[in-house]
């Protein structure tokens, strides 16, 4: 029995006749589904971290190895290149994180849908899409690459007014 009537209200009574398990097996699906989805937004995290490290290292080396006067090609290129690199990359990680929490908020919005199908005993309480907690728990991934981005623009203008000096 498919039901898709959301006023209908399962109670401890039908659990005995497994009325719920298309029900029940839809709620394991869009769990699963939505566990992928935050699982995408931690693996895109930790990949942007870890690259906007080996980009930020690589700048200050050629920081570093840069001397006035020097017209080396390579290390001014570097120097104006990989902020732009580390730029892209928090931009492209943003959008992909902001992606996956929206498929995450849509999948959530059906899951609750079927949630609110269970009888008051039978409901359990997870985090919401509206509350505050879920809200808190999404600010790095929401910030993060703003704050990369607006370090990399900073070095980005210190580097060439330095170098025009």
């Amino acid at each position: 029995m498919i039901v898709q009537n959301t006023s209908v209200s399962i109670t401890t009574a039908d659990l005995k006749d497994g009325l719920p398990t298309v029900i029940l097996s839809q709620l394991g699906r869009l769990d699963g589904a939505i566990e992928k989805e935050f699982t995408l937004v931690s693996d895109r995290m930790v990949w942007m971290v870890i690259s906007e490290s080996f980009i930020f290292g690589a700048f200050v080396t050629a920081v570093v190895n840069y001397r006035k006067g020097d017209l080396s090609l390579v290390i001014l290129s570097l120097i104006v290149a990989l902020p732009i690199v580390g730029i892209l990359i928090a931009l492209f990680v943003l959008h992909a994180i902001n992606a996956a929490h929206a498929a995450a908020g849509v999948l959530k919005q059906k899951r609750e849908r079927l949630e609110m199908m269970f009888a008051g005993d039978l409901r359990v309480t997870l985090v919401s899409s509206k509350q505050d907690s879920h809200a808190a728990g999404n600010v790095p991934p929401k910030y993060l690459p703003w704050v990369f981005v607006i370090t990399w623009l900073g070095l980005l203008t210190v580097a060439i007014v330095e170098m025009h000096r």
